[in-house]
């Protein structure tokens, strides 16, 4: 056994994938101690995967650095050998059961907090997510899959750029379909045009 693998092996699941979420996702050490922060304040909410998940989202969320559920799960279920059993609508009720414990009000996440770290994944540089920023600033999309808004603003800052991303490698790095991405990219585009 690896000395890595003794290490994770003390931790636990929420841990284990908030070390996944830093490596595989990008997140910052900050956002992975908001989320160890609120599984500490709400011992009582226990630590099932679909809640495990739940915190994943809000400490990210909070942290202005959020994470999409696929992200959470695949961080989750790897984490604990498990497939991904729970569905959306679980892991959505423990979420406001989180923000009720807390006592905090929840706030739509902002498409733009997404842009950074789906950057970082891909490589691209600080240019493309201005570009893909001042995108999404402009419109009017508000309300519909935040990260799906933040995949089709960037996937459409790179056209013509040298660092050009297609609709399937956007798909693998956020976790959002391919048709979804292109479905609000043409939304962007629409309103781009006007």
């Amino acid at each position: 056994m690896k000395t890595g693998d003794l290490l994770l092996e003390n931790k636990t699941g929420l841990e284990r994938g908030c070390i996944k979420l830093e490596k595989e996702s990008k997140v910052s050490r900050r956002t992975t101690k908001q989320i160890i922060a609120i599984s500490k304040i709400c011992p009582s909410l226990g630590h099932t995967d679909s809640m495990s998940c739940a915190m994943m989202i809000v400490g990210s969320q909070l942290a202005k650095e959020p994470v999409t559920a696929g992200e959470a799960q695949k961080a989750v279920f790897l984490s604990t050998e498990m497939g991904p059993h729970h569905n959306r609508h679980e892991i959505n009720q423990k979420i406001r059961l989180i923000y009720r414990k807390l006592g905090i009000r929840i706030a739509p996440t902002d498409p733009v907090d997404y842009i950074n770290r789906f950057c970082k994944k891909t490589g691209l540089d600080k240019e493309i997510a201005k570009t893909a920023k001042a995108i999404i600033a402009n419109s009017e999309l508000t309300g519909i899959l935040p990260p799906a808004i933040a995949a089709a603003g960037i996937k459409i800052a790179t056209r013509g750029s040298d660092q050009e991303i297609t609709q399937q490698k956007m798909a693998e790095i956020t976790g959002i379909s391919e048709v979804t991405i292109r479905t609000i990219t043409g939304a962007l585009e629409k309103q781009i045009e006007k």
